[in-house]
């Protein structure tokens, strides 16, 4: 499941702005990269241990590059599956400030507005047809409806956002929700482009995170605990997150824990 929309918050919160509007810029990432290494826990006489069971692609590498065009981002190329697969490529367009539509891969999307706010969002790949409609309270994302039509019929999906200022705390998708317990008060570097928040989609624990004013620090969901650490420069801006995930491994008795480190650069 994909949720595909775009959603800021006023132009009085920090480094954000108005869903579908004038956007303010704070910083612009130009590239992010990455590192993953696998521990599994291990149980002996003298307690619990961790060994190093993976190290992702053996190496650190470059996962994600944005192109900007001014304070319009334009394009994101995503190796989400590593360095040694195909990337992903999201494309931009605008009309005037707004973004009209969006290309992910092969999907077409088109983005519909009530006033500055996105309101539906409509794609087709010829075997699916699938729209999003993007509700709001307080100037703030409260909800979004997802409607699936295939040739075995229809599917609704649902994912709610509640507040706590200008961060998330919770998020509910079709029952599961995850709680997030903790911010710091770092700029988020995601916050301030629609175009961004598309592609943050991927992943709906990090975009609930996209979506608030500062970085979130500890995530509970259904799968395991997060937790992250930053590092940050003049700016306020991070140039490192350290994300540690702790959970069951899929049919064993045994935890995994996961550390991805993300290093962060901007255009200057």
């Amino acid at each position: 499941m994909i949720f595909l929309a775009s959603c800021n918050k006023d132009n009085n919160s920090g480094n954000g702005g108005t869903p579908g509007g004038t956007q303010t810029i704070g910083a612009k990432l130009s590239a992010v990269w990455e590192e993953e290494i696998t521990y599994r826990e291990e149980t002996t006489d003298g307690g619990v241990t961790w060994h190093v069971t993976e190290t992702t692609y053996g190496e650190k590498y470059k996962k994600e590059i944005f192109t900007w065009d001014g304070n319009k981002l334009t394009s994101i190329k995503d190796y989400y599956e590593g360095p040694n697969y195909s990337p992903v490529y999201y494309d931009f367009m605008y009309d005037g400030e707004k973004i009209s539509e969006v290309l992910i891969g092969g999907l077409h999307l088109n983005v519909s507005y009530s006033g500055n706010k996105i309101s539906r969002v409509e794609w087709s790949d010829g075997e699916e047809r699938a729209v999003e409609t993007i509700s709001y309270s307080n100037n703030k994302v409260s909800k979004f409806d997802l409607e699936i039509e295939d040739d075995y019929g229809t599917d609704n999906q649902t994912m709610s956002f509640y507040w706590d200022g200008d961060n998330v705390i919770r998020m509910v998708t079709d029952g599961w929700t995850s709680r997030f317990g903790s911010y710091d008060n770092g700029n988020n570097p995601y916050l301030g482009s629609d175009a961004m928040l598309f592609f943050m989609m991927n992943n709906v624990e990090e975009f609930a995170c996209a979506m608030s004013k500062n970085n979130c620090t500890d995530i509970d969901f259904d799968e395991g605990p997060i937790t992250y650490q930053y590092s940050y420069n003049s700016k306020n801006y991070p140039t490192q997150a350290v994300k540690n995930w702790t959970h069951a491994s899929w049919g064993s008795n045994y935890r995994t824990r996961t550390v991805t480190t993300y290093t962060y650069e901007y255009v200057d």
